[in-house]
């Protein structure tokens, strides 16, 4: 048992290590002459000022100094040196007079900060531009980030209501978290009428692939709030002002060719006039037509007549009720890729971007990291701690890539489903959905410890007529050999998924294959012997899966799902049986595993989980096995450590 703690110990100390340490470095002692008087700076260098710098995962770099218990932190978007250069004196500064106050009661001299308008702090502009060179190399070498795309916020923004056109959103700004190839939450806000309006997604909304952006006119953005139609349409540009512009009296020649056009350039604008419109050009030929006979117009008093016309008959077939507005999301951005190499898939890394019309009207957007591609999960299972004879597998590995195929998500119309689609739970709680979202490649790796790693096979005892046992037979559970499986190679298929970002919810169903092999002890061996010949076989799963995933925040989420495999040796030689009610039966080959996975989500560099999981054939839950893992996720290509 000491053997087993002694694992678990230095697992536990792996993923604390990993967790705790970022990209470190001392800094020099000389900053500490400019920025203090009179103690020399070994008072203070005897314990070092440690700096850190990570990348968050709303791309903001964040800047830490740790003196002993003090510590000061500034972050940076983007990394610039001016900004670097304040921000780092500032926090310095701040830090260096903690540290003074306890640096002072305990020294007879006087213990002062200079201010950072000094000469003395000026001169060290060089020391903070060799701190900044260090940090922008680390981030240009160790963080490549490939660019994907630029995404620019447009400047003319049409709002609707009930699918006609009301005016131009004024003063727009937006804020878009993109997410594993999805623009997850979009926020836009600006002014109509005067009154500020907030529009924003049901749904993700795919963004990985060329036919996704081609797309994005197809998205609709909903208001948070109702507005009242015919209280929009009098504040927007009235159709009165346009009446009271006519002229009193009759024009001729090229005053009226003139006026036509100032007056349907007018009535443009109205678009929510626009089914009417065909009236009015009618009408406008008719006059032009009759001017050339006539050489007059009753222009003035007649015009007037259609346009009151037509508002009437536009607003009476409105009511006071309220509505949501609408904007078109490729009114909104335009996301322009960059022709890549490696661009096939042109979803940019997790993060927070903001775009206004006035300071940010375009950002850059950049691909994962080169370093965090590939995503490794390694767990215990708490149960083997307890029970040596219990197959589990001390140590597990496992190496996950997900890779985008069709992220386009549509609405749900509840009404729309009969005679379409079944209306089954998932439709019916969900808002969006999408059909071969994604692959996810997976490599598992098991039974690393020794431990009851190769299985031994079981015996049937056959009786005669009379109840006596006469013979026996070795034999082999399909449900055990999945337990003791090495490693298992495959990957999962996005049937279809459902989201409901109100309920904070992802449901999704799965399925795929795994390619694995199982270690077993041949028939006639002695596993108590000293040396034992083991062998191999191969086996194929079939699985597939219902996954049921809450989300309350990116932080915590909680996973419940369901797995139906068929699983099967591909070794004829090897006698497999099933066992039921004490009694042996022909194999089973469906099995099936109930899942609970708590995930928590610490930092950039990676994720703690418990999982729980029992597994049994899929007609006798009797026969079973279970698990109870806790592991740590993390970016195995991306350098951890600190560096001095």
């Amino acid at each position: 048992m000491k053997l087993y703690y002694t694992r678990v110990l230095f697992f536990t100390m792996f993923f604390i290590y990993q967790i705790t340490c970022a990209q470190q470095s001392m800094l020099p002692t000389s900053l500490f002459d400019d920025f203090t008087t009179p103690l020399p700076a070994k008072t203070i260098s005897s314990k070092d000022i440690i700096i850190s710098y990570t990348l968050d995962e709303d791309q903001f770099y964040s800047v830490k100094m740790e003196y002993e218990e003090k510590n000061e932190t500034f972050k940076l978007k983007p990394l610039t040196y001016p900004n670097f250069k304040a921000k780092f004196k500032n926090a310095l500064h701040n830090l260096l007079s903690e540290v003074g106050k306890v640096l002072s009661a305990n020294s007879t001299s006087t213990y002062t900060v200079n201010d950072l308008t000094s000469q003395e702090v000026k001169k060290a502009d060089n020391e903070i531009s060799a701190e900044f060179a260090k940090i922008i190399t680390y981030f240009n070498t160790e963080e490549e980030r490939p660019l994907v795309a630029t995404i620019r916020l447009k400047e003319f923004i049409k709002v609707y209501s009930n699918g006609l056109y009301l005016q131009k959103l004024e003063n727009p700004s937006a804020k878009i978290t993109f997410y594993d190839g999805f623009i997850e939450k979009i926020q836009v806000k600006g002014k109509i009428s005067q009154e500020e309006v907030i529009f924003s997604n049901n749904y993700s909304i795919g963004i990985s692939s060329t036919k996704n952006i081609e797309k994005l006119h197809r998205v609709l953005l909903h208001s948070e709030n109702r507005f009242n139609k015919l209280l929009l349409i009098n504040n927007s540009v009235n159709i009165k002002d346009v009446i009271n512009s006519l002229p009193s009296t009759a024009l001729s020649g090229n005053d009226l060719d003139n006026k036509f056009e100032q007056i349907l350039t007018r009535l443009y604008i109205q678009e929510y006039l626009k089914s009417h419109n065909y009236l009015i050009k009618n009408y406008v030929t008719q006059l032009k037509n009759n001017f050339e006979k006539n050489k007059q117009s009753i222009f003035s008093s007649t015009l007037k007549s259609l346009l009151q016309e037509v508002t009437d008959q536009y607003q009476n077939r409105q009511t006071a009720k309220d509505y949501f507005l609408t904007i078109n999301l490729g009114d909104v951005i335009q996301y322009e890729k960059e022709i890549d190499v490696n661009a096939n898939d042109v979803s940019p890394v997790k993060q927070l971007i903001l775009l206004d019309s006035k300071a940010q009207k375009e950002t850059k957007l950049y691909k994962e990291e080169s370093t965090r591609l590939f995503e490794a999960v390694v767990y215990t299972d708490f149960l083997s701690l307890f029970d040596e004879e219990n197959p589990n597998g001390l140590v597990q590995t496992e190496v996950n890539k997900r890779f985008n195929i069709n992220t386009r998500r549509s609405d749900i119309v509840p009404e729309s489903l009969p005679g379409l689609i079944p209306p089954f739970f998932p439709f019916l709680i969900s808002e969006g959905y999408g059909f071969f979202q994604y692959f996810d490649a997976q490599l598992q790796i098991s039974k690393i410890e020794k431990n009851n790693k190769f299985l031994s096979s079981r015996t049937i005892l056959i009786e005669d007529e009379t109840g006596i046992m006469v013979d026996s037979e070795p034999f082999y559970e399909p449900l055990t050999m999945l337990q003791h499986r090495n490693y298992a190679i495959g990957g999962m298929l996005n049937i279809v998924n459902f989201e409901n970002q109100n309920a904070k919810l992802l449901m999704n169903f799965n399925a795929g294959f795994l390619f694995g092999r199982s270690g077993y002890i041949p028939v006639g061996e002695d596993p108590t012997a000293e040396t034992v010949n083991t062998e191999f076989v191969n086996n194929l799963e079939i699985p597939m899966e219902y996954k049921f995933h809450l989300l309350p925040e990116k932080r915590f989420s909680i996973m419940l799902s369901d797995r139906l495999s068929w699983f099967e040796n591909l070794d004829a030689d090897i006698p497999l049986r099933s066992v039921e009610d004490q009694r042996v039966t022909s194999q089973n080959r469906w099995l099936n595993s109930f899942n609970i996975d708590l995930n928590l989500d610490l930092s950039s560099t990676g994720k703690l989980f418990l999982r729980y999981r029992l597994v049994h054939e899929l007609d006798n839950i009797n026969n079973n096995f279970s698990q109870l893992q806790f592991g740590y996720s993390f970016y195995f290509l991306k350098n951890n450590k600190p560096v001095k």
